[in-house]
């Protein structure tokens, strides 16, 4: 976020760079301020905001755009249980309604599993296992039976 703009202005940076017209901008920025529960936050600068405020006007900053496709690196990793589930289904709802192609990046197993399809999982810069998120979820829970865990 850019510390010298307030939550509205970091959302609305890039609709107004697209020509995005003033009464849809301002109805888009509401739509997703309240998605994300940033609402009462819409004047305050980055500096005013928790990490996990801050993580959410990011994440509202990159979806208000509608993309085509979007890298998250660690989205959710700054917030609460509560918030990083509230937020992870979402995103997924958010994802399936646009259609947009989601990489996501996270050390989190649950949160792949969530969200993903597919899910690529990497060992020392090494790709180790590919697969959907359930064939990955049953090969990781075998390894756990196996180490007994």
């Amino acid at each position: 976020l850019w510390p010298h703009f307030s939550v509205k202005q970091n959302i609305e940076f890039g609709l107004k760079a697209r020509g995005i017209a003033k009464n849809e901008r301002e109805k888009r920025i509401l739509e997703i301020l309240k998605l994300f529960h940033i609402d009462d936050y819409i004047n305050a600068r980055p500096s005013q905001l928790s990490g996990g405020e801050r993580q959410r006007a990011a994440l509202a900053r990159g979806l208000v755009l509608n993309p085509e496709i979007m890298l998250m690196d660690e989205p959710l990793s700054s917030l609460d249980f509560e918030l990083n589930i509230r937020l992870r289904n979402e995103i997924i709802n958010i994802q399936e309604k646009t259609g947009f192609t989601l990489v996501f990046v996270t050390h989190n197993l649950e949160e792949a599993f969530d969200i993903a399809n597919r899910v690529v999982v990497m060992k020392n810069g090494e790709i180790s296992r590919i697969g959907t998120s359930h064939d990955v979820r049953k090969y990781f829970e075998s390894l756990i039976r196996e180490m007994k865990i």
